[in-house]
């Protein structure tokens, strides 16, 4: 084992490399691929992502084929689906070991930290994409994953739920999916759909604490992509992370997609006041049915939790959030 701590990045995925593998072939001569790679790509366009099948009534059993093709691809269960031979062919004739970290804002932040020109993940390192619940998403995420890993599937992992185990997933790249962010959906729909989303995530901090617990571990949150709306959150969950595992333990960071021989801007983080047994009160009370909670914190009303118009409390997609990460996190030893 190594005498350093471990490192766990933590990207958020988004879609600037279909951008570029499904933008104008002068954006791909721009970032100085060779012609035989551009040849590749233009063949291999709608395999990799069909921006007209997801674009159509039909996205949803679009999305649902992206991951099944994901699952078949790296060798997880998929529900009795066949194998999908061709997204596996198009990959190898890709040879994505060369791609280069110019490829997306993703690939720049990781050889950015690495103060090198590749985008590879170390193999005493682990790194978490996460992805949102679209099959642009999930396929983009795939590809990152593969030019992190120099192409072997073997070292990325797929999961879609809070089974997450990153203590076991060392010198892998994991694509998290967080199903319910930015899945289509009517108004109705999307709320509890998004709150699913920040549970995920909360489960995914806790595993992380976890982990900090068995081995000295540093986490690095890279938030330079990804779906928009979901910064904020993750900003939030790195502070909550701080203040569960140590100041020195938790860095955010943010690289500007076209910087691509800069290094990336620290983010300053907040460690949260919290006292954790009051704190599991609250949100546990916080089930949309309670009255409001008198004298509660003013400074967590609003953020962690809000009243209704009836006058009762309900959580806001971050309190969702926090109760999964602090559910099983002991309170400090006075």
């Amino acid at each position: 084992m190594s005498d350093h701590p471990r490192l766990v990045h933590l990207i958020t995925a988004g879609l600037s490399l279909l951008d570029k593998t499904h933008g104008p072939d002068s954006g791909l001569e721009k970032l100085k691929l060779d012609e035989g790679m551009i040849e590749a790509l233009r063949e291999n366009r709608t395999v990799l992502y069909d921006e007209e099948d997801d674009n159509n009534t039909r996205a949803a059993d679009y999305t649902k084929r992206s991951w099944e093709e994901i699952n078949a691809l790296l060798g997880a269960p998929h529900g009795g689906t066949n194998p999908d031979h061709e997204l596996s062919a198009a990959l190898q004739e890709l040879s994505l070991r060369d791609w280069p970290h110019t490829m997306s804002a993703e690939l720049n932040s990781l050889a950015a930290y690495y103060r090198s020109t590749s985008p590879r993940l170390r193999k005493e390192d682990t790194a978490v994409l996460i992805t949102s619940d679209t099959a642009a998403g999930l396929r983009a995420s795939l590809l990152n994953a593969l030019v992190m890993t120099g192409g072997d599937t073997e070292r990325v992992r797929y999961l879609s739920d809070t089974s997450l185990d990153v203590d076991q997933a060392r010198g892998m790249v994991v694509v998290l999916r967080l199903t319910g962010l930015a899945t289509p959906s009517g108004p109705d729909e999307a709320a509890p759909l998004f709150h699913n989303a920040m549970r995920t995530l909360g489960a995914l901090g806790r595993n992380l604490y976890q982990t900090a617990k068995a081995e000295p571990t540093r986490f690095r949150f890279h938030l330079s992509g990804g779906f928009k709306a979901a910064l904020p959150y993750l900003l939030n969950l790195a502070e909550a992370m701080r203040t569960v595992c140590g100041r020195k333990v938790v860095s955010a960071h943010s690289l500007h997609e076209s910087a691509f021989d800069q290094q990336s801007l620290p983010i300053p983080l907040r460690s949260l006041d919290l006292d954790l047994r009051r704190l599991r009160e609250d949100l546990v009370g916080a089930d949309g049915t309670l009255p409001a909670i008198p004298g509660g914190d003013p400074t967590l009303n609003g953020f962690l939790y809000e009243e209704t118009p009836q006058g009762k409390v309900a959580l806001t997609p971050f309190g969702t959030a926090l109760r999964e990460l602090v559910r099983e996190i002991p309170e400090p030893e006075a």
